[in-house]
């Protein structure tokens, strides 16, 4: 699985957060670990690969 890129907001770390919602349901949303970070909400998603690949996701690519 791709790590998450910094938060595009503040540039802190991230990390991918599970939520449990019974037994069987479950879903992810990467986090900002800035303290005052904005940039904390990324929506839901049934997959962690869907997750770290919405939150890597840029308007604007990096270039190398």
């Amino acid at each position: 699985m791709p790590k998450l890129k910094p938060c595009p907001f503040c540039g802190s770390k991230a990390k991918l957060i599970r939520i449990d919602l019974g037994e069987k349901t479950h879903f992810y949303t990467p986090v900002c670990l800035g303290d005052r970070c904005v940039g904390n909400y990324n929506g839901v998603h049934d997959t962690q690969q869907k997750a770290v690949a919405a939150w890597n996701r840029r308007a604007k690519e990096e270039t190398p």
